[in-house]
């Protein structure tokens, strides 16, 4: 993953975020620190450190942020900082361009719209919304939303989702594949309003309303073919937009009041049967955490979780090292880490805080361990064989370097091929070559993947 086209292996949503960090200058401070090497600081709800570690040619060797999202690689202040280190290498210093990257929607025909309305008279305006109103139910429902104040706010909103749903249904009460963007439409709408009212720091309403999509998504799922992914992108949306309300939000009781509510939500019956949902609640309880009566009656909800799987176990054991990281310090969670550095996802925080803290001895020792634990993982093994090179790469050893190397490239990442032969010179070069070649061709069983792109090479070099 290269600096330049970052945005092609990131989730789009978290991009999004990001971009939109990026755009408001939430990246307060960044640091080159040499080697390529740059630590930088975005605003949220509180100072976020991250640290990026690029090669010469701009690709991102490793990133770390010390925030609590834990649902995937990169994090929304980490894609802001991505993209800081790619406008400031612009030389031109022109304004980032991201029209190859995650699309920011034109409001042209929006503005083109409310110039019509505008010059409209009031009752001509009034007669078409009830014109419309009476062939479209959902018009009904989203007027009576919008203007919707006070406790039947949340109601209004959730009926009109509701709508969309029975709308998609065929008669015997399911939703086919084909008919499920149309389901979720309503849902987008809610959305929207739960943003709105994010962005008024209306957080108790937001999560209510966040806090019913996801509940009318999950229930969905049981009669809807989400084949397109639809639902699971409503789902996604919502948890990224609680991770945005978790950095905003300081007043203890406000936050006291959605922790309550949230927590409910969690440990519904719903969830039984989709863990990830489960645990995606959780841990924005976890974030939400204000009080040590909280951190209890968090802690007395992971106790009693039923754990069928291995990741299941590993999700409580990332939850439990946020809420040690906030109530006792980094040392204590450093020290849970590594007694429970068997869970893959605990493995990955040590190995990149030991790199950050370059102690790149310990970080081999963590590597090593993970291949042998995870022997009969071939990707996971793969991984901390990845996470070795990039040690071996940051210490310039290239005596270990060059067999991870060679071993990754005959497995068929042609990253590696190249990496590994810009190890030696050209004449050094020449004298391995011919090995690989083989090595490459009894690999692959003929002329393909990484062989034929390696031949391909070397022809062009000749």
């Amino acid at each position: 993953m290269n600096i330049q086209n970052f945005e092609e292996h990131i989730n789009e949503i978290i991009g999004m975020r990001g971009l939109e960090y990026f755009q408001k200058k939430r990246v307060e401070h960044i640091e080159d620190e040499g080697n390529y090497l740059y630590a930088a600081t975005v605003a949220g709800r509180d100072d976020y450190s991250i640290e990026v570690q690029l090669d010469q040619d701009g690709v991102i060797l490793h990133a770390e942020c010390d925030c609590p999202y834990i649902d995937g690689p990169y994090c929304k202040h980490m894609v802001a900082v991505f993209y800081t280190l790619r406008a400031d290498k612009k030389q031109n210093g022109a304004e980032l361009s991201v029209t190859n990257g995650f699309p920011i929607s034109s409001a042209q025909n929006s503005d083109e719209l409310a110039k019509l309305l505008s010059k409209q008279p009031k009752e001509k305006l009034l007669k078409l919304l009830i014109s419309l109103a009476a062939d479209w139910p959902e018009v009904v429902d989203r007027i009576q939303a919008e203007f919707a104040t006070g406790v039947g706010e949340k109601e209004r909103w959730l009926k009109l989702m509701s709508r969309f749903i029975e709308k998609a249904m065929d008669h015997h009460g399911f939703i086919d594949y084909r008919h499920c963007n149309q389901a979720v439409e309503g849902a987008y709408q809610v959305l929207e309003r739960a943003n709105q009212a994010s962005d008024e720091q209306d957080y108790v309403l937001a999560v209510d309303l966040l806090l019913g999509i996801m509940a009318k998504m999950v229930d969905m799922l049981q009669f809807a073919d989400d084949s397109s992914g639809c639902v699971g992108e409503v789902i996604d949306e919502v948890n990224s937009v609680f991770h945005q309300i978790n950095d905003e939000m300081t007043d203890k009781n406000t936050m006291g009041i959605c922790f309550q509510k949230v927590l409910l939500e969690a440990v519904a019956k719903r969830y039984d049967g989709w863990s990830d949902m489960r645990f995606d609640l959780l841990g924005i309880c976890a974030g939400l955490v204000a009080s040590s009566q909280e951190r209890a009656q968090l802690e007395t909800v992971f106790d009693t979780a039923s754990m069928s799987s291995l990741y299941d176990k590993g999700a409580v054991v990332l939850l439990r090292y946020d809420l040690i990281r906030k109530f006792d310090g980094e040392q204590v969670a450093a020290e849970f880490l590594y007694h429970n550095r068997h869970f893959s996802s605990c493995r990955e925080i040590l190995l990149q805080k030991t790199m950050r803290a370059k102690q790149y001895a310990m970080a081999e020792n963590l590597a090593l361990e993970g291949e042998q634990q995870d022997n009969n993982l071939p990707g996971l093994v793969h991984q901390w064989k990845e996470q070795r090179f990039a040690i071996y790469e940051l210490c310039g050893e290239m005596d270990k370097l060059r067999p991870i190397a060679r071993e990754l490239a005959i497995q068929g990442d042609f990253t590696y091929y190249q990496k590994l032969k810009s190890s030696y010179e050209p004449k050094e070069w020449e004298q391995v070559y011919p090995d690989i070649h083989q090595a490459l061709f009894r690999n692959s069983g003929g002329y393909a993947n990484t062989y034929t792109a390696a031949l391909i090479r070397r022809t062009r070099i000749q």
